[in-house]
């Protein structure tokens, strides 16, 4: 499976633009457009999305005024500091006349090319998919594997069980025909034990098997759920921000 192409091809669509302008070191100003292909998430709605890849940045929206006022601003900008907070507060003020503000920024990752394994944590493992799931509807346990959204439903999932309770539990979304989203919980006295990097690293497995892409996603502070990705074999691949109404 050729993972960048996918995911460069599913960017593209999210953002409308053309997948090779991606690696062209410009950064790229579109309108956003209704496409059933798009990955569903809560911010789809939101008037600006910002994508940084490929040491790009990529403007993705709602609103002509805006992308004229992020051209000025951004055209020639370096891609490689656009997260850093001088600038955060830099498209604050330049987003406060279209009554916007930044609202949520991520780090995301798919399958690196290395060849490894995990180590698999001393219990038994038990997958659930579909409508299996939804015995754990209300679990507080679950909360960042499971999402219940009927936008980005959860497909497949695997667990830890140790004497038939559950240690932990990787679950994937599917945001989009070609690219699931993976989410991790480990109960909080069984962290620490490798038990999250080792769900997800199955969990990722199965996916690619499947031919769909996985890709997970964090806070850009959330050091420990990057270093779980990193360790299940992922690598460190875009980055994205969208905005709200103030």
């Amino acid at each position: 499976m050729d993972c960048r192409k996918i995911m460069l091809d599913q960017l593209a669509t999210d953002f409308n633009v053309i997948p090779e302008r991606l690696s062209a070191g410009k950064n790229l100003f579109s309108v956003k457009e209704y496409d059933s292909r798009k990955r569903a998430y809560e911010n789809g709605e939101a008037m600006l999305q910002v994508l940084c890849i490929n040491g790009i940045a990529v403007f993705n929206a709602m609103n002509e005024d805006v992308l004229e006022a992020l051209r000025k601003t951004y055209s020639d900008y370096d891609a490689a500091w656009f997260f850093d907070i001088g600038n955060f507060r830099r498209l604050d003020a330049l987003l406060r006349p279209f009554g916007q503000m930044i609202a949520s920024c991520h780090q995301y990752f798919i399958p690196g090319e290395r060849t490894f394994s995990v180590p698999q944590p001393d219990c038994d493992t038990v997958w659930y998919r579909d409508n299996e799931l939804s015995q754990f509807r209300g679990d507080g346990r679950f909360g960042e594997a499971l999402g219940f959204n009927a936008q980005w439903p959860d497909r497949l999932a695997v667990a830890a069980r140790l004497k038939g309770e559950l240690l932990g539990m990787a679950a994937a979304s599917s945001d989009s025909e070609t690219m699931w989203q993976i989410g991790v919980d480990v109960v909080p006295n069984c962290r620490s034990r490798g038990i999250g990097t080792a769900l997800t690293f199955l969990l990722k497995n199965r996916l690619l098997k499947d031919g769909i892409l996985p890709f997970y996603g964090t806070a850009a502070s959330h050091i420990i759920s990057q270093n779980v990705a990193v360790a299940a074999g992922f690598v460190p691949a875009w980055t994205e921000l969208y905005t709200k109404s103030v």
